[in-house]
């Protein structure tokens, strides 16, 4: 808010200040002291004024240097005609909650300046079958009905279907944000999202293969941005507890698989355990050394049946220990990351 706040509040200061230095007033109006009136003492505030003045404007100059050449968020306006060009005014947009990610930051201007319908989730996990009722109810309403987002909203059940339609990943720079501190430096802020489409169907039943780091917006709650190394493998780093939608599997589905790697974990660095709970029900612990590899646990035949039967999706959670790599190995990443995430397999 306070950045809103600066159009007014500074210019406001400035003309009290221009007031205050240069403005002549008649002092024996409120004090009996005639020669604050004469014209020598009014010279003399004058310069003092101008002295005055002119120190600040040199401060302000050189705190003001570093934003000259900065255009906050260069570049989104292209990306913006990019992503209204996918939908028409007669298509819906949902856009997941600021919760989630910044892309309600792209839903304002889509709806304001591109003239698209769009709406913006309040919160992360809505209720399902409101939800189900309501994109029923909006696929007769409106041509096509889409969502847009990068990871944080749980909507899937088995007839709430949804097809990907498109992805987009790019940097915007962005002023750095500081609590109680003169920002400095520009940053840039990353936009990563994915593009779907509501249809018409029915998840069937079959072994879950999520290949996390394309296409599993859905999928996925509280995990940082989609990554891929050097070999091509994508995937995401997890946080100190991570959520994986899970829906479609097998009555008999006897295993649960992750694909993971700790992300070159230093020595000094807690050590990688990862737990992993399926409907409510623990799963197994265990460590993850370097590289990708498999790491399989058994699903108990209850919780097998009920994870199929369920209407709505399950929730797979993922918990382990978190580290900071900019704590540990330098750079200037400083998110608290888990373990890399590649792949679920449920079979």
């Amino acid at each position: 808010m306070a950045r809103r706040f600066l159009p007014v509040i500074l210019p406001v200061s400035l003309l009290l200040i221009g007031a205050a230095a240069f403005t002549r007033t008649s002092a024996h109006s409120w004090l009996p002291v005639p020669w604050l009136s004469t014209k020598k003492v009014y010279l003399l505030r004058t310069a003092f004024g101008v002295l005055i003045i002119g120190w600040l404007g040199v401060q302000y100059l050189q705190n003001t240097r570093p934003i000259l050449r900065h255009s906050e968020f260069s570049g989104l306006i292209p990306k913006l005609e990019e992503l209204a060009a996918r939908f028409t005014p007669d298509d819906l947009v949902l856009v997941e909650s600021r919760g989630s990610s910044d892309m309600h930051l792209l839903a304002t201007p889509l709806d304001y300046i591109y003239d698209r319908n769009v709406l913006v989730f309040d919160q992360v996990t809505p209720h399902k079958q409101s939800f189900r009722r309501f994109v029923e109810w909006a696929r007769t309403t409106y041509d096509r009905v889409f969502f847009i987002g990068g990871g944080g909203t749980d909507l899937l059940s088995k007839s709430t279907v949804a097809t990907t339609v498109g992805a987009d990943r790019f940097q915007v720079p962005e002023y750095e944000q500081t609590l109680n501190a003169y920002p400095t430096t520009v940053r840039h802020k990353e936009f990563d999202y994915g593009i779907y489409e509501f249809v018409p169907g029915r998840i069937t039943s079959g072994v879950f293969d999520l290949d996390v780091g394309t296409a599993d917006d859905l999928y996925v709650r509280r995990i940082h941005a989609k990554q891929q190394d050097h070999n091509g493998v994508t995937y995401r780093w997890t946080r100190d507890r991570s959520f994986i939608s899970v829906l479609g599997t097998l009555a008999t589905a006897s295993s649960l698989t992750l694909y993971l790697n700790n992300g070159g974990r230093p020595d000094d660095a807690e050590e990688t355990h990862v737990h992993l709970t399926l409907d409510n029900t623990p799963l197994g612990t265990y460590p993850v050394k370097a590289g990708f590899n498999s790491y399989t646990v058994s699903i108990p035949p209850g919780v097998a049946r009920a994870v199929a039967a369920r209407e709505e999706a399950s929730e797979l959670r993922i918990e382990t220990s978190t580290w900071i790599p900019r704590e540990h190995l330098g750079g200037s990443d400083d998110r608290e990351v888990g373990v890399m995430l590649d792949r679920v397999v449920i079979q």
